[in-house]
C-alpha cells in the first residue's frame, strides 16, 4: 500500500490509512473489489488481538485468584471471631 504510518478499522468495516505525506484514505473492506486487502487486514489483526484479550485475561485471572485469597482470610476472621464471642456483639447495657 505504499508509505502507510497507521491502519484502523472502523466498525463499519472501513479501513483508514495514513500515509507518510499526511493523506488519508478510507477503503470500504465490504467491497468485493477490496477482499483481498480484507484478508491481509484480517491476518494482521488477529493475531494482536489474541495477544491482547489473552493479556486481559491474565489480568482478570490474577484478580480473581487475589479476591480469593481474600475472601478465604476474610472467612478464617469472621469464624475466629465468632468462636471468640458466640453470642454475637450484644453489650449489656445498665
Amino acid at each position: 500500500m505504499g508509505n502507510v504510518v497507521q491502519a484502523n478499522v472502523d466498525p463499519t468495516g472501513y479501513l483508514a490509512l495514513l500515509f507518510r505525506d499526511g493523506h488519508l484514505e478510507l477503503i470500504n473492506l465490504s467491497e468485493e473489489k477490496h477482499r483481498e486487502l480484507m484478508l491481509v487486514v484480517v491476518e494482521d489483526v488477529i493475531p494482536k488481538f489474541k495477544q491482547l484479550t489473552s493479556g486481559q485475561k491474565r489480568k482478570i485471572e490474577n484478580r480473581i485468584k487475589f479476591l480469593s485469597q481474600v475472601t478465604k482470610e476474610m472467612q478464617k476472621i469472621a469464624a475466629a471471631l465468632s468462636t471468640s464471642n458466640p453470642k454475637g456483639s450484644q453489650r449489656q447495657t445498665q
